[in-house]
């Protein structure tokens, strides 16, 4: 399979937030595209990763959650360990590398999902992205046939639901 080369933000703001916290977050990929992190940082965050494994397995739910993001990623389930491994291996130097060659304004990609009534207007979108293009995508509804999820009944009681989104780029 084809991989694109870019990033993704996954973030939950209210709209009074919006401007303040991605901007602090796009000076800060500015910042390390210049600077590689200190050694401190790079621990910090190998540290804050690692200690997310542990949470990762208190509920099914959230190793599912990883198990899929692997699948989709890597397209392997057993990736956890070439992960961490790569994590551990990962210098300052790297992580600055990977900055300047991914976090680029032309490989970002943002997706607003907000309550119906509420507004989010290009303009606001636009002043925090300075020098980039955007398109904006308006989802088509799906049909009520579409809604319609397989339900199927696991030898351990658990109840699976199966709806497939034929609107998804997969």
């Amino acid at each position: 399979a084809e991989q694109v080369e870019g990033y993704c933000l996954i973030l939950t703001l209210r709209d009074k937030d919006f401007h303040e916290t991605l901007s602090a977050i796009w000076k800060e990929v500015e910042r390390l595209k210049k600077e590689a992190p200190s050694i401190v940082e790079v621990s910090r965050a190998r540290e804050n990763i690692r200690s997310s494994r542990i949470y990762e397995r208190q509920t099914v739910e959230s190793m599912a959650r990883k198990w899929a993001y692997y699948e989709g990623i890597a397209q392997d389930l057993k990736f956890e360990e070439a992960y961490y491994r790569r994590i551990a291996e990962l210098t300052p130097e790297d992580i600055q590398e990977m900055a300047k060659k991914y976090f680029r304004h032309e490989r970002l990609t943002l997706s607003f999902c907000h309550p119906k009534g509420e507004k989010w207007p290009r303009e606001k979108i636009e002043a925090w992205l300075p020098k980039a293009s955007t398109t904006t995508v308006v989802p088509k509804a799906l049909p009520k046939k579409d809604l319609v999820a397989n339900t199927y009944r696991l030898p351990s009681g658990i109840r699976l639901l199966i709806r497939e989104n034929h609107q998804l780029p997969l």
